[in-house]
This record gives C-alpha cells, sequence and structure tokens, in this order.
C-alpha cells in the first residue's frame, strides 16, 4: 500500500516538472 502512495506522490512530482515545464 505505502509503495502504491509513494508511486502516486511520484507521479504527482512528475506533473507538476511538466507544468513547470511547458510554462517555461
Amino acid at each position: 500500500m505505502k509503495s502504491h502512495i509513494a508511486h502516486a506522490e511520484i507521479t504527482g512530482c512528475d506533473i507538476e516538472f511538466m507544468q513547470i515545464s511547458l510554462d517555461l
């Protein structure tokens, strides 16, 4: 279960990073 939550957090960070890259 923890691994699933960690994966979700990593995915969220990836999405934020992609949004920042698009803003640039």
